[in-house]
This record gives C-alpha cells, structure tokens and sequence, in this order.
C-alpha cells in the first residue's frame, strides 16, 4: 500500500522510535487478545466466494459444546436405532441405518468444519458439511416414505424427487462454493416440507406421534434459519446448531416411534 509516492513503510519508519514500539505493541496486543479474528482477517479468500470467520474464541467455544453434545448424542442415536432396528419386522433395516450414517456424518463433518482453524481445509470442510445437509434431508424422509400405504408409485416419486434434489444440491455446493448461497438455503428448506404432498397418505400410514414429531422438528430447522442468517448477532451460530440439534432429536424420535410401533 503506497500514500503519493511514499510507502506507508517509510512513513511509518520516520516516526520516532517510541511511537513505532507503541504501534506495534498494540498490534500485538490486540492480536493477543482475540487471535481467532486476527487468522480470520488474514487467512480468508479473495474473490467470489469470499467468507469472513469472525467469531471470537468465546463463540468458538460455545459452538464447540454444541457439537460435542451433538456428536455425543447422535452416536448413542445411531447405534440405539440399529439395535432395535434388528427386532422390527416391517421396516427395511438399511434404511434406517442409512438415516443412522447420515445423521452422524452431519454431525461430525459439521463439527469439522466450524471449529477447524481458518485454513485451506476449512473451506474444504464447509463443502462437504453443506452437501451433509442434504443427505440428511433426504435419509429422514426415506424410513417414512417406506412406510407409506398406496400402490408404490406416490412413495416411489417421492423418494426419487428426494434423493435428485438432494444430489442435485450437492453438486451445487461441490462445484460452485460460496455461491447460490441463498438457493441453497431456499432449497434446504423446500426439501425439508416437501413431505406436505403426502400429507393425506401419512396420517393414514403413520401414527400421530410420528407426524407430531417430524412437523415439530421441520419447524425447529426452519426457525433456526432465521439463527443462521442474522450474522450480527453474538453466538448466531452456536444457536443456529442448537436449533439443528433440536431439529434432529425430534425426527429421531419420530424414527425410534417409528420402529417401536
């Protein structure tokens, strides 16, 4: 950066000797006091897509026990759902092990990304965590299209309508990172309500308590991304996943209702 013809370099190495200890010791200092932003500042990328990371450590580790919880509680999920699953006779056992494998790989890529360091592998982790999203989706609604009474094709429809807007997503944040942002997120949510279409072969087909639980959880997500998008708010992000992590619970135990029926 260049004043005129004159470098702020020698600008600055023209001040007297005290006054440049000071300057420096300042930036020092506030490097100190908050590093997370100082490597956010320093380390995010230019041009489209462009992301600022500018959570203090107190937000860092706030949104850190949210993920531990989240892994902690998903694990034990995961492996209850399995082992039960082995005693039902009239669901498909994968399918709900693929609900199983992609709620933890949620999770976990999730945690990955939001409290690795700002880094190349960083951006990395916010794609693949991004794409979780929609494996997510589209692995609850498959055990409760399974289980819908009609002639195949509604339930069929709706897995493959599903599963293609979940690749198709994908391939979105794959491809194109840090762009479509918003028709990501318009697409996060229409996937999330797009089981209303089967509405009247769901009250037939599942008990009301299951119904209860996914609607309540479809609501948890959605609020949450109110969370999600108001950057300037403190802890936005922590409270963003704890609404996911609500979200979740709710359709796990319309899952574990599910099976348990």
């Amino acid at each position: 950066m260049t004043l005129g013809n004159v470098s702020t370099f020698t600008l600055l190495n023209n001040r007297p000797t005290e006054w440049r200890s000071k300057t420096m010791q300042q930036r020092c200092d506030a490097d100190a006091v908050d590093p997370d932003k100082r490597l956010a500042k320093n380390d995010t990328h230019n041009g489209v897509g462009a992301i600022q990371w500018n959570y203090d450590r107190a937000e860092i580790i706030a949104d850190g026990v949210v993920h531990a919880l989240g892994i902690s509680l998903g694990l034990g999920a995961a492996v209850t759902l399995l082992i039960l699953t082995e005693y039902a006779t009239f669901i498909n056992p994968g399918v709900v092990a693929v609900y199983a494998v992609c709620l933890l790989t949620m999770l976990v890529l999730s945690a990955a990304y939001n409290l690795c360091p700002v880094s190349p592998l960083k951006w990395l982790f916010r794609r693949l965590d991004q794409s979780a999203i929609y494996l997510l989706i589209a692995a609850t609604y498959t055990p409760f299209i399974s289980q819908l009474k009609d002639d195949g094709s509604l339930s069929t429809s709706l897995l493959i309508a599903i599963w293609s807007s979940a690749i198709a997503g994908i391939l979105i944040r794959l491809l194109f990172p840090g762009r479509f942002d918003i028709v990501s997120i318009v697409l996060y949510v229409a996937m999330g309500w797009s089981g209303i279409i089967a509405y009247d072969k769901a009250t037939a087909s599942l008990p009301f308590s299951v119904i209860a639980f996914i609607a309540a959880g479809g609501v948890l997500y959605t609020v949450g991304v109110i969370f999600h998008l108001w950057e300037r708010l403190r802890y936005q992000n922590a409270i963003w996943h704890s609404f996911v992590l609500l979200g979740a619970a709710c359709h796990f135990t319309a899952v574990l209702d599910l099976i348990s029926v």
